[in-house]
């Protein structure tokens, strides 16, 4: 254990892995919303209590953590509200082989 006391910042380095190792066996079952909501959450809940235990050995504000969440439901709401231009590109310029072939009298 103190080994992670002096070095609380490749602890937060290593949990942060295991969060994503986490998140990556909780979707391994399944991309359904359930599963991606459940990853979220778990990784999130990781992060937090690894990020709040960081920052209380390192003497610091816990207001960060409020800071860290409320910057994470920002990113979240501003990728689910940016509207998607991209819907089908490919279909806005897709060309069949009928009407490349017409064009060039080559059929």
């Amino acid at each position: 254990m103190e080994w992670f006391n002096k070095h609380l910042n490749l602890t937060y380095v290593i949990f942060f892995a295991v969060s994503i190792a986490a998140s990556a066996i909780i979707l391994s079952k399944g991309l359904s919303l359930t599963y991606v909501v459940i990853a979220s959450v778990v990784s999130l809940l990781i992060n937090l209590v690894a990020g709040g235990w960081v920052l209380w050995k390192k003497g610091q504000s816990l207001w960060w953590l409020m800071l860290l969440l409320f910057m994470t439901i920002a990113f979240v709401i501003f990728v689910l509200i940016l509207p998607n231009r991209n819907k089908n590109p490919v279909e806005k310029d897709a060309v069949t082989d009928e009407d490349y072939y017409q064009k060039r009298g080559k059929k």
